[in-house]
Formats: structure tokens, sequence, C-alpha cells
């Protein structure tokens, strides 16, 4: 369930919008509509967003973001792998 509600709220702030649904529901299989509109969102966020969501990531799991710098740097190490 926490992996859900993680997931909702890492949409959420990928998107720039509030989604109404209850990870209960989802689990318990009611609100169809709601589960498929989360999907929905999932898809744009992934598409949108992309490899940039080191950010959005860290924020949902409470973590410091690493600095511009240094992902730049990560970045550039991995392409010239």
């Amino acid at each position: 369930m926490s992996f859900l509600s993680k997931l909702i709220t890492l949409v959420e702030l990928c998107i720039e919008e509030q989604i109404d649904v209850k990870p209960q529901k989802i689990v318990a299989g009611h609100d169809p509509e709601k589960t498929n509109y989360l999907l929905q969102c999932l898809f744009k966020a992934a598409t949108t967003i992309g490899e940039n969501s080191g950010p959005y990531v860290a924020r949902v799991l409470g973590e410091e973001p690493a600095d511009d710098g240094a992902q730049a740097e990560q970045e550039a190490e991995m392409q010239a792998q």
C-alpha cells in the first residue's frame, strides 16, 4: 500500500495535478475509472518527465535531491561509457 501511495504522490508531482484516487480502493478493485485515470497520468508523467525524474523521486522518498552540477557529471559519465 505504501508503494502505491508513493506512486500516486510521484505522479501528482510530475504532472502538477491532484489525482482523486485512494490506494485502498485501487487494491480492493473499486473505482476502476479513477484507477484508469491514474494509469493515464502515470503514462503522461513517464513520457513528459522521462529520465529527469530524479528530483521528484528524491522528494517523494524524503531525500535531498542531488545538486544539478553533480547530476550533470553523472549523466556525462554514463554517456561516455
